[in-house]
This record gives structure tokens, sequence and C-alpha cells, in this order.
């Protein structure tokens, strides 16, 4: 695996491109031996050489806190479902670890991730790479953006506000025949933001955020005003209008292995009654 890592780094410096690895260094570097209760100073270790590994990519590390474990799985799991909190949970309990300590239930969860957490802190402590840490409990999402940018060396940017009337032109269902049979979603705006309910391989409801532009009141901006992202998923959704303006259709990425980008169609009476 270090192997691997070394030859990610090295392709970097290669090409010049930057990648982004959401929970790469502290979760996924790291699970597989917490689950299998490696000892502490093993999975450091490991840690340690991957460290070493992609330090020639020079790579900037920002941390996510969030100080009540309990409190943050809980508000997790209510957005994503009852699936995703049940897969969660048997994860835990089936582990090595987690059969070790007796973790059950909701309550066991939190005790595997607050562990992890107090490991994933120490590792956070001794990078020696560029780091930046936040709560993102106690500031809103754009202070927190602006700290990142600031962080990473970026020009600010700001994100794309929607008026109700232009959310509306969006909001509907939408519906698809895949090969397993009709697919239904639904776009609505709620407290002036948009949000997508029902679509196949995400949790039940995600917000979809707009583009964003350069701040200062620069109109410029690099994405078009009908293209959105969903809130923590590499998906992109494009919505396309008729020659009346109408939106017709959306077309979402799908970041599942084999699969790619849908499109849905909008159903007429939404379609009529926004145009």
């Amino acid at each position: 695996m270090i192997g691997r890592w070394r030859r990610f780094a090295a392709g970097l410096v290669r090409s010049g491109e930057v990648a982004v690895l959401d929970s790469c260094l502290f979760v996924y570097a790291t699970l597989c031996l917490f689950r299998a209760d490696a000892p502490v100073d093993v999975i450091t270790a490991y840690l340690d050489h991957v460290e070493q590994a992609i330090a020639p990519a020079r790579p900037c590390v920002v941390y996510f806190v969030q100080p009540d474990i309990a409190v943050a799985l809980r508000r997790i799991c209510d957005q994503r479902g009852p699936e995703l909190e049940a897969y969660w949970i048997g994860s835990v309990e089936r582990s090595r670890r987690g059969r070790r300590l007796g973790l059950q239930g909701f309550a066991g969860l939190v005790a595997f991730w607050t562990a992890h957490r107090e490991l994933a802190d120490a590792a956070f402590r001794r990078l020696p790479f560029p780091k930046l840490a936040l709560d993102t409990t106690v500031q809103p999402r754009s202070t927190a953006e602006a700290a990142i940018f600031g962080f990473l060396g970026l020009p600010p940017y700001e994100e794309l506000t929607l008026t109700p009337a232009e959310a509306a032109r969006f909001t509907g269902t939408y519906v698809r025949q895949s090969e397993t049979g009709e697919e239904r979603c639904a776009v609505f705006a709620q407290a002036g933001h948009l949000y997508v309910q029902g679509l196949p391989g995400i949790w039940p409801q995600a917000r979809l955020l707009p583009g964003r532009r350069p701040a200062g009141g620069s109109t410029e901006c690099p994405v078009p005003p009908e293209t959105f992202h969903v809130a923590a998923w590499p998906i992109r959704v494009a919505f396309a209008t008729d020659e009346h303006g109408s939106v017709k259709t959306m077309t979402a990425g799908d970041h599942r292995w084999g699969h790619s980008d849908r499109t849905f169609v909008r159903a007429p009476s939404d379609r009529t009654g926004a145009a």
C-alpha cells in the first residue's frame, strides 16, 4: 500500500495536477487497521510511512473537527437514513475491535468513532505539512470556506444565491426509466436552498449547491446557472430548458462503479406550471 501512495504522489509531481482527497489520510488509511484492533503504535507507524510517501507532492491538510461525536453522528444518520445507520452499526459490531469491546448499537458506534477521533487528533498534531483545523459547528459554511480559500492561497469565491422565483424554475418531480424500472426523484426549495430527494445512489435527501463566482460583486461565473453540485457527493446535476426557458430535464452524475450519467425528465405538469 505504501508503494501505491508513492506512485500516486509521484504522478501528481509529474503532472502538476492538484488532487483533492476526501477522508483518505485519517479515515481510509487507518480504518482497516483500527477495525482490526491493531495497536495504536502500529497504526501510527503506518501513517508516518504514508506521510513520508506523499511528502514530495507538498500536501496541505484541512481537518474538520466535530467536538461532540454523538451529536454529529445522530445528525448525519438522521440526514442519510436508517439503512446507512444500520450498516455503520453492523460494521462496528462485526469488527474485531467491536467484538473485543462489546460495542453495540448507536452507543457502540459513538464509542468506536470517539476513540478513532482521538487517534486522528493525535495524528493531526504530528503532521509536518501545512494544516488547518476547522470546527464547522460554530461557524457558517461561508466562513469556513473563506478560511479554506485563504489557507490554500486561493482567491475568495462566493456562492450564487437563488431568489424564490429562480428556485421555482427547478422544482418538481423528475422521472426516468432504468434497466430495473422507473426511478423518481424530486427537487424542492426550502429556506432559500434547493434539495434533491430520492436520487438513486445517495442518501434520501441532499442539498444542491449552486455555482460560485469571484467575491466582490463580480458577475463572472465559471459554472452555468443551471448546474449544481450535490452536497458531500462527487456528483454534478445539470438542468436543461426547452425553447420557452422552462426546465425539462435533469442530468445527474452517478458515482457508483460502472454507472454513467442519467437523465430524468421533468413531469409535464411541473414543467408547465413553472414556465
